[in-house]
């Protein structure tokens, strides 16, 4: 069933974006890019309503872990930690990055790095898609898978899927890495909101990366700690919001 929703919803919107396209070319990219992004948005938010059913399980309404502060912290640090941590591969294998580069070119670069600093642009990806990215696939997909096969199912798929719809291999990566660490803390406190907190985080921490960014050349050595640290944050975050979920389990470990 989660495949054939994917599959639905991923028809719908290339249909939508190639109209947006044909219709709005002769706008500049940011004005092309918002319409784009308010058709998407309008297009999950059609989705989130028709499959809801699924969102049952997600704890929306209450939270797992009431009011705590910790859960909340742990969580923006791991989404901190994902996005300092995922660019491993690009110091692996960096023809990845010049490959997608290369592919787009350098004018499409620079005008996808501008509309990074529009105030529409900023809050639909910071704020408004990881909320709906994460009711869709986290929610609705993941649920889905969940109800006839194993969380670690449900937490891979979900994960593959959401990065297949990135449309290319740097994005695949990053966000079947990120899709993996929002699963499995879904899975451990059933808690939705976390996996938003994560995804918001860590596209935040990204945007403010790209704002501040005056040379796309990053020293090596720097890339190195960045990524050692982002994995260390990203750690101890996970086994700290482990601990604190399994005491809250069992109050007698407090």
């Amino acid at each position: 069933m989660a495949f054939l929703i994917w599959i639905f919803f991923q028809m719908i919107t290339s249909i939508i974006n190639g109209l947006c396209f044909s219709i709005f070319s002769s706008l500049d990219y940011i004005a092309r890019s918002i319409m784009l992004y308010t058709t998407q948005g309008i297009s999950y938010m059609v989705f989130i309503i028709f499959f809801k059913k699924y969102l049952s399980g997600s704890n929306l309404k209450k939270c797992f872990i009431s009011s705590e502060w910790r859960p909340y912290l742990l969580c923006l640090l791991s989404g901190i930690g994902i996005c300092m941590s995922h660019k491993l591969i690009f110091m692996l294998i960096p023809q990845i990055g010049a490959g997608l580069f290369n592919q787009i070119g350098s004018e499409a670069f620079d005008a996808i790095q501008d509309s990074s600093r529009n105030p529409v642009i900023i809050i639909y990806t910071c704020l408004i898609l990881p909320v709906l990215e994460e009711l869709f696939f986290r929610g609705i997909l993941y649920n889905s898978i969940k109800r006839y096969h194993r969380n670690i199912y449900a937490v891979i798929f979900s994960a593959i899927l959401f990065g297949i719809s990135h449309m290319n291999l740097v994005q695949f990566i990053s966000a079947v890495y990120m899709g993996l660490i929002i699963g499995y803390v879904i899975s451990i406190t059933n808690d939705l909101r976390l996996g938003m907190l994560i995804h918001i985080a860590n596209n935040t921490y990204s945007l403010i990366l790209n704002y501040f960014m005056k040379s796309d050349f990053i020293p090596y050595h720097v890339m190195v700690s960045s990524i050692a640290i982002g994995f260390l944050i990203l750690i101890f975050s996970l086994i700290f919001l482990k601990k604190y979920i399994k005491n809250q389990a069992d109050p007698k470990l407090i």
